[in-house]
């Protein structure tokens, strides 16, 4: 009896309920990702999928590849249970990063349009063989942290599900061969959507449990080892320093082969502009949830190894269905990267190696094959890696730590725009290369965090310092020409004169922005005039809760307020050599009524309930009357001359918040405003696609009519006006 009660019982646990939910989802994804690949016609498809992604899911797929397996185990809760805060501070300046990616990589990379990765850009800057020689180099990383990845969803299989590790690494290799090798990226995406649903919805769950099993935040801030909270003071705050400087001021993504390949399956600069913005903001949420799942494992079990927090987490507080969902949720964080760089090892290897030498000796090959075939051989070879070659993952780092430095800077110069050249390339490899073996043989093992900003100025300065010598200068390509020049800084006293005539003319291009933007959006006047006079006067509990010592600055404050919005009201009683002005004057009013005197009146109040709940209606409403600039100017011009205000009128700022109060103005502010933002930029994308709907028909009649209704003519001279880059048609 007790044999037969042995053998069932492995069998019952493996038909559990939570088991069923992750076979389920493996299933799912094998049919999605199959189903989705049908038809591939040419590389191309296979490739980028003929640009035909939307951004939403560019972003998602992003988002799901961007966050692997080893980000969650022991990049993220793991260095957030042993580092604490400091390392959530230090992948934030990942948000800068990536608002440079949106703002000054973005708008250059569609010069690159007919490369499909990041050998064909390396190959369309510096040739053939260079294309050749990165193609090589990322192939045999992407190889290396392929095998990684295969090692954590072993640990993964092992720790959480019972499943011995290397049955798990075999079995997931050719899962994702399958639906990778048969229909390349659009099967990738098409997953990693799925994948990253799932993830979003069972991270989040794992977190909410393990915090409100730790007692919840404010108790696990205050049982939380001190050291853990600590930033400036921190250990290892001269390891993460560099990190984070690197991640916050250079576009290191840009080096990278599978983000390359993502960039370039964007249709537009603008759908790459707003996937970006959305990554940044999105990933460091997601790293700020890892952080509140490592301090809350941290307070729950104290005495284990930080790469089993999130086993102990599942084990011991998910109950059954959730705990199924939360070991999906890691599978499909694992899944989303192992499928992308199967992918694209298969594809640079091909692409980017074997098809340039094949086309050189003029040897033809049917390249859609070739990849396929390949991607397949990849897996074999990952999980010969991730079984028996473990010391492959040291030899990844240090590749890795090489290849960044050595790509990062000539690739941005190339996409910036520099004339560049294949001799300062190899130069500047060389000096890295020789930098790199002497960083290792001779740096002590303490500063080794050293060594990726050292090789990273290393390589700058020689390919910089090159070039510079080479053309005595800095040749740059013309805007939007294939024709180059040399670039010459401007003349001090030229811009002197330049900075004096923006400040007098800067009152003219507030009067006319605060014109644009009211035509464009609409301005209620008197419905805010009133609506604000009302707020200031009848409801008192919102500036009751105040000493009388600040009972005289408050009044004065609402006074000028409700002075300002009666003005609105009365906007048609208003010289006409006035009205030009009032859209300006409805601006400063916005500004004062709301993020100025939020500001103060939370200071004076000490941080009340009351002003923290105004705080949020304050955002909700100001995203509702402009735009989402606007919105962003007005809020950052209004706090800082809230400040400014109370440290000159009233006193030094002294302002102490419980745990609570100060939490709930964090989450207030950030979820409010990316909220709004999110909301009104979608409602001005719409606006301006309904107008670029009405400019296409327009544009669209005969061109050879002479007269036009007087009332057409005004239509689509108001649409030029209102949207940008909108097509003109001469009258």
């Amino acid at each position: 009896m007790l044999l037969l009660q042995l053998s069932v019982l492995p069998y019952i646990h493996y038909l559990s309920l939570d088991y069923c939910i992750v076979y389920a989802f493996l299933l799912i994804t094998l049919v999605i990702g199959l189903r989705a690949g049908r038809g591939i016609k040419d590389i191309r498809e296979y490739a980028l999928a003929n640009r035909s992604f939307g951004t939403v899911a560019l972003t998602l797929t992003y988002l799901a590849t961007d966050i692997g397996g080893a980000a969650i185990l022991d990049w993220g809760v793991a260095l957030a249970y042993s580092d604490g805060i400091i390392y959530a501070i230090a992948n934030s300046g990942l948000i800068v990063s990536y608002m440079l990616m949106a703002f000054v990589v973005a708008p250059r990379l569609m010069r690159f349009q007919g490369c499909m990765t990041l050998g064909d850009v390396m190959k369309s800057l510096y040739g053939t063989h260079s294309g050749i020689l990165v193609g090589l180099i990322s192939f045999l990383i992407i190889v290396c942290f392929t095998g990684m990845e295969l090692v954590v969803l072993g640990v993964i299989c092992e720790s959480v599900l019972g499943i011995k590790s290397s049955w798990g690494m075999i079995l997931g290799g050719i899962l994702f061969s399958l639906y990778t090798a048969h229909g390349g990226i659009k099967s990738v995406t098409i997953t990693d959507v799925l994948q990253f649903l799932v993830f979003i919805v069972g991270i989040p769950l794992m977190a909410y449990s393990v915090v409100e099993a730790a007692g919840g935040m404010q108790h696990i801030w205050a049982t939380v080892p001190k050291t853990n909270l600590l930033v400036v003071n921190h250990e290892k705050f001269s390891s993460y320093l560099p990190l984070f400087i690197i991640w916050s001021f250079l576009p290191v993504v840009v080096a990278s082969p599978i983000v390359m390949q993502r960039m370039l399956m964007a249709q537009h600069p603008r759908q790459l502009r707003d996937q970006f913005l959305v990554v940044g903001v999105f990933s460091s949420l997601i790293r700020w949830v890892l952080l509140f799942i490592g301090l809350a494992a941290l307070v729950l079990f104290p005495h284990i190894a930080p790469n089993n927090a999130v086993a102990h987490i599942i084990h011991h507080l998910l109950p059954t269905g959730v705990k199924g969902i939360a070991i999906a949720a890691l599978v499909s964080v694992n899944m989303s990267s192992l499928d992308s760089l199967l992918h694209t090892a298969g594809l640079t290897v091909v692409h980017d190696v074997i098809k340039p030498i094949c086309d050189m000796r003029k040897v033809v090959i049917n390249e859609l094959s070739w990849v396929r075939w390949a991607t397949v051989l990849v897996s074999s070879i990952v999980i010969a890696i991730g079984l028996y070659a473990q010391d492959a993952l040291q030899l990844f780092l240090m590749a890795l730590s090489f290849q960044a430095p050595t790509l990062l800077c000539p690739i941005l110069a190339g996409i910036m725009g520099l004339k560049v050249d294949k001799q300062d390339f190899y130069v500047a490899v060389a000096g890295t290369l020789l930098v790199f073996i002497a960083l290792k043989l001779y740096l002590p093992a303490t500063y080794d965090y050293l060594s990726l900003p050292i090789l990273i100025a290393t390589n700058s300065a020689i390919f910089m310092g090159f070039h510079l010598i080479r053309h005595k200068g800095f040749v740059v390509r013309k805007h939007r020409q294939d024709t180059y020049t040399l670039w010459r800084p401007m003349r001090p006293n030229l811009l002197a004169r330049l900075t004096w005539r923006s400040l007098l003319t800067a009152p003219q291009r507030i009067i006319s922005y605060s014109q644009t933007q009211a035509q464009k959006y609409g301005a209620p006047y008197v419905l805010l005039g009133v609506f604000v006079a009302m707020i200031y006067t009848l409801p008192y509990f919102l500036w009751s809760y105040t000493s009388l010592g600040h009972q005289p600055t408050m009044l004065t404050l609402r006074f000028i307020g409700a002075t300002l919005c009666a003005l609105l009201i009365v906007k048609d009683k208003w010289p006409k050599s006035f009205l030009p002005y009032l859209p300006t004057f409805w601006h400063l009013t916005l500004l004062y009524c709301l993020p100025f005197t939020s500001t103060v009146m939370f200071l004076i109040t000490q941080g009340s309930v009351e002003w923290l709940i105004n705080i949020a209606i304050t955002i909700m409403f100001l995203i509702v009357l402009v735009d989402w600039l606007s919105f962003i100017l007005l809020s950052a011009l209004g706090i800082v001359l809230g400040l400014v205000f109370y440290q000159l009128v009233i006193g030094p700022i002294s302002l102490q918040l419980d745990f609570s109060t100060g939490y709930l103005l964090v989450y207030t502010c950030i979820f409010s405003t990316v909220t709004a933002l999110i909301f009104a930029r979608r409602r001005e994308q719409h606006l301006e696609a309904k107008l670029r709907e009405i400019a296409a028909h327009y544009h669209a009649l005969d061109p050879t009519r002479t007269q036009d209704h007087p009332a057409a003519l005004r239509i689509a001279n108001m649409i030029s006006i209102l949207v940008p880059n909108c097509k003109k048609r001469p009258f």
